[in-house]
């Protein structure tokens, strides 16, 4: 129940009471927290200037600052409070500020994206009295809508390659890339340290003993990964197959940090190249992400 509801309850069981009792105290009280009650509706007729300013480029779950230019155009103080209007997922805080009379302030604080290409509204703003009995929310203006996108971060798919999360790539580089291979060497006896899931269950029944399957060792290779950014995967602006297949891109980069990994993108324009690094490690794929990004940067300009 708000404030003015309660005043208003109060008002009335002034009146009852002093409709009860005969006595008139009760309804002068009441009649003057109602004038008083009106008086403040009457005087709170709140303006305000709103401009927010926001980055266009975004990294996913990266927290980024957003500042908001407020100016109170009336002459008495007010309390304000913003709500964002976020896509889903999106992460943000929730300020609040004094202004004065005529005041202007601008304030700074966190939003936290997801992945994706988005159009963001600006924020409600709710202006309230000193007393809090009486706000009034402002919406943002037509037109002002801005278009945001949010690009793989970095750090989170590297953070989630070496946790083995992304895609369970740690489970494929052992199984593909370089440790063993698919093709059954010989069998033997169980030793510590042996993987329960390649037990052969069959032998381990016939012979009375535990005995797991040993897989042929592969030398290390090169490895390259190939990507695609021609126009044909640069088509849905808002489900563009080239976001898909960067992200792809760098998670698999991460996932073979320890091979010795190259990179080939082509599109309608060209091939750029990365040759194979020397050494192993997360240089080499920090070189990737780059020329990976500036790629789908330039193929964005150019299917403009």
């Amino acid at each position: 129940m708000k404030r003015e509801d309660i005043l208003l309850l109060l008002v009335f069981l002034l009146f009852v009471q002093g409709y009860l009792f005969r006595n008139i105290f009760p309804a002068l009280l009441g009649s003057l927290i109602l004038y008083y009650l009106i008086y403040l509706r009457v005087e709170f007729s709140p303006e305000l200037e709103s401009e927010r300013e926001i980055e266009r480029k975004l990294k996913d779950g990266e927290r980024v600052k957003t500042k908001l230019r407020l100016k109170n155009l009336c002459t008495k103080s007010v309390e304000l409070d913003v709500f964002e209007q976020l896509p889903p997922s999106f992460k943000a805080e929730t300020p609040s500020l004094f202004l004065n009379g005529h005041e202007e302030k601008e304030v700074e604080y966190s939003i936290t994206p997801v992945r994706g290409i988005f159009t963001i509204k600006d924020p409600i703003i709710r202006v309230s009295e000193l007393r809090e009995l009486y706000y009034e929310e402002f919406m943002p203006a037509s037109g002002s809508e801005k278009e945001v996108e949010v690009y793989p971060n970095l750090d989170k798919i590297r953070a989630d390659s070496e946790a083995g999360e992304t895609l369970k790539f740690t489970e494929a580089y052992q199984t593909f890339f370089g440790l063993q291979s698919l093709e059954l060497d010989s069998l033997r006896e169980f030793q510590p340290g042996d993987e329960q899931r390649h037990i052969d269950w069959k032998a381990t029944t016939r012979l009375g003993e535990l005995i797991v399957k040993d897989f042929l060792k592969e030398r290390e290779s090169d490895v390259y990964i190939v990507l695609d950014a021609g126009k044909e995967m640069r088509k849905g602006i808002r489900s563009s197959k080239i976001d898909f297949a960067t992200t792809l891109t760098l998670q698999f980069a991460y996932a073979l940090r320890k091979s010795r990994l190259g990179l080939v993108v082509y599109d309608d324009y060209g091939v750029k190249r990365v040759e194979v690094a020397r050494t192993k490690g997360v240089e080499h794929v920090e070189k990737d992400s780059v020329i990976t990004e500036d790629r789908r940067d330039t193929n964005n300009v150019n299917g403009a």
